[in-house]
């Protein structure tokens, strides 16, 4: 929700809106829990966006800001929707994790497989989890902004607008849609 395009509160507001109204369910992403630790005063470092989605909440009302922290703290890890059926993560969630609470949960849903190691950007170099999902459910994230979708195994992630997709393969593969039978049951926020 933050940390990308020009108007990270207009955004969050809108978010908060639709979710106040029960339009909307939202998830929480790396980028949005950094932002909660650094309105809940924890030092955190100001790059990739965050200086800048902080200039901007500077700019609201106190009371705006507390309504952003209430909301992502409040977010659950990933749902479970359709009756078990289809998951929602940021950044995926393996079928071991899925409908459980825990800080390993959590921390999949907001960043996927990590090796521990850096790239040379200083960002985390990340494993394909997908290629070997074989989970009932199918799993829709997007850690990656992108502009395009491929299914992988079960899940449906989306991919950067070029050529190549982050774990070095060539991306050429549109998504085909999949018929999809109406929703049974109320949606399942996992913290």
């Amino acid at each position: 929700m933050v940390d990308r395009g020009p108007d990270a509160a207009g955004a969050l507001a809108l978010v908060m809106d639709m979710v106040d109204a029960g339009h909307a369910l939202a998830i929480p992403g790396n980028h949005d829990a950094k932002l909660a630790r650094a309105l809940a005063g924890r030092n955190v470092e100001r790059k990739h966006g965050l200086m800048q989605t902080l200039e901007q909440l500077d700019a609201t009302p106190d009371s705006f800001r507390k309504r952003v922290a209430a909301l992502l703290d409040g977010l659950a890890s990933h749902y479970v929707l359709d009756g078990g059926r289809l998951v929602v993560a940021h950044a995926g969630m393996k079928e071991h994790l899925q409908n459980r609470t825990s800080r390993q949960v959590r921390d999949f849903g907001l960043y996927g497989e990590t090796t521990g190691e850096t790239d040379n950007e200083g960002l985390p170099v990340r494993l394909d989890w997908a290629k070997d999902y074989r989970g009932r459910a199918t799993v829709v994230y997007g850690h990656t902004p992108a502009g395009r979708a491929e299914w992988v195994n079960n899940t449906i992630r989306r991919q950067p607008p070029s050529s190549t997709t982050p774990y070095g393969r060539r991306n050429r593969t549109h998504v085909s849609r999949r018929s999809s039978e109406p929703s049974r049951g109320k949606p399942t926020g996992v913290s």
